[in-house]
């Protein structure tokens, strides 16, 4: 394994260990899958959202990526939370099977203008104190990793994983929070708790003794009874999609802002059922599954952390 592909599976490690702390549900179904003798969970993508700055959003966040051997597959916007987004995976993805292959990443930024005046003052009052990235920082160490230099690759894990686990703007007061929240719930759950990974998707159609992701989503909902996303129904998406998805609602927190607490919703977990690009049982390898998102599926999957 060389050493940029090394950085890129610690820092998901260190994203997903990270994240399942924040997500004691994930536990619950990895014990459940243990006892029905499935030993390992496949993971389809995360997600990190930016506000958009000179120094921050989609397009810093998609360079980061690209610096540690990640290639776009596709991009989209959901109008109705003014958020765009695009997907990238491992460069060496089409070569490998799905078990050997690393999560796609999502990233995704906003649209301020399309936003009230008000609401992008108050974003932009933020967003405008992110000084710098680690942007140019990054591509010189992945360059010098991907040389073979071991220093610099432990110099950028540890980088990234500072990066994407603290906040790169201050924490906002509880009324800006109220008042951007009002407007769209996705971007005071960014502007309150940062780009933290918002989700994990669990691979389902990999899970052996699950026929499809209706019965996937019965053994989450009757055996664990985890309360699930019922936006635009249960199971977004469809066969002639090429994908289907569901999600847990993220769990009710307390966060500290600025000025007191409030109850937010946490990172949730969502479900895929990708079908193959050809009528075969079961595919190995990566190419041949659908390996796109959707927009109007993501749409609704994002309610997960919603309030409502």
């Amino acid at each position: 394994m060389n050493l940029l592909k090394r950085v890129r599976r610690e820092l998901i490690q260190a994203l997903y260990r990270a994240y399942k702390n924040k997500v004691p549900e994930f536990a619950c179904i990895e014990s459940a899958l243990n006892q029905r003798g499935h030993h390992e969970v496949i993971l389809d993508h995360f997600a990190v959202i930016q506000l958009p700055s000179n120094h921050s959003g989609i397009s810093n966040l998609c360079q980061i990526f690209s610096a540690l051997g990640y290639i776009v597959q596709g991009l989209d916007y959901l109008a109705e939370k003014q958020n765009d987004f695009l997907w990238l995976t491992e460069i060496d993805a089409i070569h490998q099977s799905v078990r050997e292959t690393l999560p796609q990443v999502v990233v995704a930024d906003f649209r301020l203008h399309e936003l009230p005046r008000e609401i992008k003052a108050i974003v932009e009052k933020y967003s405008c104190e992110i000084s710098s990235s680690p942007l140019q920082q990054i591509q010189r160490l992945s360059g010098q990793a991907y040389l073979g230099d071991e220093e610099a690759a432990e110099q950028l894990l540890a980088l990234l994983i500072r990066y994407f686990s603290e906040r790169q703007w201050p924490l906002p007061t509880i009324a800006n929070f109220q008042a951007v929240n009002r407007v769209n719930e996705l971007l005071a759950w960014v502007l309150a708790l940062g780009c933290i990974p918002n989700h994990f998707g669990i691979l389902a159609n990999m899970i052996d003794g699950f026929d499809n992701l209706e019965t996937f989503m019965a053994f989450i909902a009757e055996d664990l009874r985890l309360p699930l996303n019922r936006h635009g129904g249960l199971i977004k998406g469809s066969v002639a999609m090429g994908i289907e998805q569901g999600a847990t609602l993220g769990m009710p927190v307390e966060v500290k802002l600025a000025d007191g607490n409030l109850q937010i919703p946490a990172p949730f977990i969502e479900f895929v059922w990708r079908y193959p690009r050809i009528s075969t049982s079961k595919p190995v390898a990566w190419k041949e599954y659908y390996t796109g998102f959707m927009a109007q599926n993501a749409n609704k999957v994002i309610e997960s952390l919603t309030d409502r």
